[in-house]
């Protein structure tokens, strides 16, 4: 069945679907692989935003109501370590109650991400949710290794910001929708920059394809 085709119209295509934030020329350095005389073309394509804010769409039914009902308990956890720690900035008990707080947070954030179906655009709640609460909870860790605890005023207003813009993420993502974080000194604090947050700014489809004699 092959005898009739010519050898100049034989051709492999791949197609590869990627969600990166990636330049052109990164991606192109990536499919070195691809033989010399073949043709890599990419094409970039927008993430619909919209799409990846419904939650059930996104992401396991039974994982986001968990992650919901557990989610307000540490918060509501944390919001009570940071009014105790405003009178009582030596306690180690409140410190390490904030620490716990702060990690089942983010770690049942990065479990929901690791679950999701979609990609997510970099001001997806769930992201900020995630990256934050670890910033903030490497803050916190260091707070309670010291020798001594004693925290100061700069240090209990950067934890109340991180609590509220962490508040504010959580019930934006159950109202699947978008709340913007403008604070970039603020982020700088955490020692995060915006740019931390570009897991997918689009999602570029790459096809080689190979031309070989037949």
């Amino acid at each position: 069945m092959l005898d009739g085709l010519e050898a100049e119209k034989c051709y492999l295509a791949w197609e590869i679907d990627l969600v990166t934030a990636r330049s052109e020329s990164h991606l192109k350095e990536i499919f070195a692989f691809v033989e010399e005389g073949s043709e890599l073309r990419l094409q970039v394509a927008e993430l619909d935003e919209a799409l990846v804010l419904r939650n059930p769409a996104t992401f396991p039914p039974l994982s986001l109501r968990d992650f919901f009902e557990e989610s307000q308990e540490h918060l509501v956890g944390m919001e009570e370590s940071l009014l105790a720690l405003e009178t009582s900035r030596d306690s180690r008990d409140l410190v390490n109650a904030m620490f716990r707080c702060l990690h089942n947070l983010k770690g049942n954030a990065g479990v929901l991400l690791s679950e999701k179906v979609r990609p997510l655009s970099p001001r997806h709640p769930l992201l900020y949710i995630q990256r934050v609460g670890h910033a903030t909870e490497s803050i916190v860790d260091q707070l309670r290794s010291a020798e001594v605890i004693l925290l100061n005023d700069e240090q209990v207003e950067l934890l109340f910001a991180s609590f509220d813009l962490l508040k504010r993420q959580v019930a934006a993502f159950f109202q699947e929708r978008i709340e913007p974080v403008t604070d970039e000194g603020f982020l700088l604090k955490l020692g995060l920059k915006a740019e931390t947050f570009a897991e997918a700014i689009a999602a570029p489809k790459a096809a080689a394809t190979a031309t070989r004699p037949g």
